[in-house]
C-alpha cells in the first residue's frame, strides 16, 4: 500500500488539501450552529441515498460536516479532539496519505449508505481516524478528565463499543460499520499482520529462553563433585577440570579437590 500511495503521490501531490482537519472542523461546527438557527438547512446535510441522486448531489460531500447529536459544551470538546487526530495523522503521514485515507473512507460511507439504503453521517469515518492514529502511536498518552490514557486503551474501548452496536444492530447496520472501515483495513491489514506475526516470535522467543534458562538452572543445580560428592546445591563451589590428572576429560570438582586432586 505505501509503494501506490508514494507512486500517486508523485503524480498526484499537488493536488491534496492541507489542514483537512481544520476544514472538517469548521464545516461541522457551521452546521452545529444551522441546527439551531436554520434547522431546515442542517437537515439536508447527511447522506441520504434516494435523496442524492434525486436533486441533491451535495449530499455526496456534506455528510462529512455533519456533527454528533451532542450539548453545545460537548460539541466543542469532540470538535477539538477530531482536530487534533486529523492534525496528527496529516504530521505523521503527510497531507496527501491523510486525504486518500479520508477520500477512501468517504466512498466506503458512500457504498454504506446504497447497500442498505440509510442515511449515513461521518460518525465511523472519523473513528477510523482515531483507530489509524491509535494504530500509529498507541503508547501516546491523552487527558480523559485530568487522567492520563493511552491511546491503545481507548481504541479497545471505542473497538469493544462498536463491537456491541455492530452484534446488537440490524443487518443494515452491520454492514454500514463493516463498509465504513474499508479505508482502515486496506491502510493497516499488513500492518497488523506483521504485529500478530511479530508478538507471536517474540512469545516464541520468550518461551525459548524460559526454557534454556530453566535446563541451565537444573544442569547446575544437579553437578556435584567427582571425587567427594559435595553437590552445588548444597552450597559447594563446583569447578570444572580437565587437567592431564583429570584425563583431559572435563569435571566437576569442588573447589577443594580442584586445587589440590
Amino acid at each position: 500500500m505505501d509503494r501506490v500511495l508514494d507512486r500517486l503521490e508523485r503524480i498526484f501531490g499537488r493536488l491534496a488539501i492541507e489542514r483537512l482537519a481544520a476544514i472538517l472542523v469548521a464545516g461541522m461546527g457551521t452546521v452545529f450552529v444551522m441546527r439551531f438557527v436554520r434547522p431546515e438547512w442542517a437537515a439536508k446535510v447527511p447522506l441520504v441515498p434516494q435523496l442524492a441522486v434525486h436533486g441533491e448531489p451535495w449530499r455526496f460531500l456534506s455528510f462529512v460536516f455533519y456533527p454528533p447529536e451532542t450539548s453545545p459544551i460537548f460539541i466543542i470538546f469532540t470538535l477539538l479532539f477530531v482536530y487534533w487526530v486529523g492534525s496528527s495523522l496529516e504530521a505523521t503521514w503527510g497531507a496527501f496519505k491523510l486525504n486518500v485515507y479520508y477520500l477512501v473512507g468517504m466512498l466506503g460511507t458512500i457504498a454504506a449508505a446504497f447497500l442498505t439504503g440509510q442515511p449515513q453521517t461521518n460518525q465511523f469515518l472519523n473513528e477510523s481516524m482515531f483507530f489509524a492514529l491509535a494504530t500509529l502511536a498507541p503508547e501516546v498518552e491523552i487527558l480523559l478528565f485530568v487522567i492520563p490514557v493511552k491511546m491503545k486503551w481507548l481504541a479497545l474501548f471505542a473497538l469493544a463499543l462498536i463491537g456491541m452496536q455492530f452484534l446488537d444492530g440490524s443487518s443494515a447496520e452491520r454492514i454500514g460499520i463493516a463498509v465504513s472501515f474499508v479505508n482502515y483495513g486496506l491502510f493497516f491489514a499488513g500492518h497488523l499482520v506483521r504485529a500478530l506475526g511479530g508478538r507471536r516470535l517474540a512469545v516464541r522467543q520468550a518461551a525459548r529462553r524460559s526454557s534454556m534458562t530453566q535446563a541451565s538452572a537444573k544442569k547446575a543445580a544437579g553437578r556435584a563433585c567427582a571425587i567427594c560428592g559435595a553437590r552445588q546445591e548444597d552450597g559447594a563451589d563446583i569447578r570444572v577440570c580437565s587437567c592431564e590428572k583429570c584425563g583431559g576429560k572435563a569435571r566437576d570438582l569442588c573447589l577443594k579437590h580442584a586445587r589440590d586432586h
